[in-house]
């Protein structure tokens, strides 16, 4: 999967260029995209690094958003599978 690049997509107005890469063992994905103008708040129209794998059962998620003035604001998220017993909904 080396070399390849993945285009991520979230439904809240951000996008980012992702490829494979590893640290320590850990494969995972890198890269930087930006938020939409008028979208995520703040946020809006900045660029980001994003970095996506997988610990455990669990997707994780950390963007950092630079600022001019040398702040980062860091954005984390973590995505659990939940498996739903049949006819619980």
């Amino acid at each position: 999967m080396s070399g390849q690049s993945l285009t991520v997509t979230a439904n809240n107005g951000w996008s980012a260029i992702v490829q494979p890469t590893s640290l320590q063992g850990k494969i995972f994905v890198a890269g930087k995209g930006s938020w939409k103008p008028g979208f995520g708040g703040t946020y809006g129209g900045k660029a980001f690094f994003l970095n996506v794998g997988l610990v455990d059962d669990r997707l994780m998620m950390l963007m950092t958003v630079p600022y001019p003035d040398g702040k980062l604001n860091n954005i984390k998220a973590t995505f659990e599978k939940v498996s739903i017993a049949k006819g619980s909904i």
